[in-house]
């Protein structure tokens, strides 16, 4: 039997399937709100700036979410073991060294 790793290719799939998931119902139901908010005779500026707004305080908390994990990481026991860490590593022992 195969050992489970977060890192496997299957796990990556899952991943990349949710978000398209995400995004694709994020564009279904912006298309279709743009399209209403033109039939009730919202301007297109309007429209515009209601967008922007409500994506920038989508992305916020989200920002502030990821520095503290990324902040708390260590102690949580995630990216120990992580290939992006472990590259950086061996980067900079071979730097060291030569």
């Amino acid at each position: 039997m195969r050992q489970f790793s977060i890192n496997s290719p299957f796990m990556f799939g899952v991943a990349v399937l949710v978000i398209l998931f995400v995004l694709a119902q994020s564009l279904f139901f912006l298309c279709r709100a743009y399209k209403r908010g033109r039939e009730l005779g919202m301007s297109k500026e309007k429209l515009r700036k209601t967008i922007v707004s409500t994506a920038v305080f989508t992305i916020a908390p989200a920002v502030s979410i990821l520095i503290g994990i990324v902040t708390l990481s260590k102690f949580l026991g995630i990216f120990q073991r992580s290939s992006i860490l472990y590259f950086l590593q061996c980067i900079s022992a071979w730097h060291h060294c030569g």
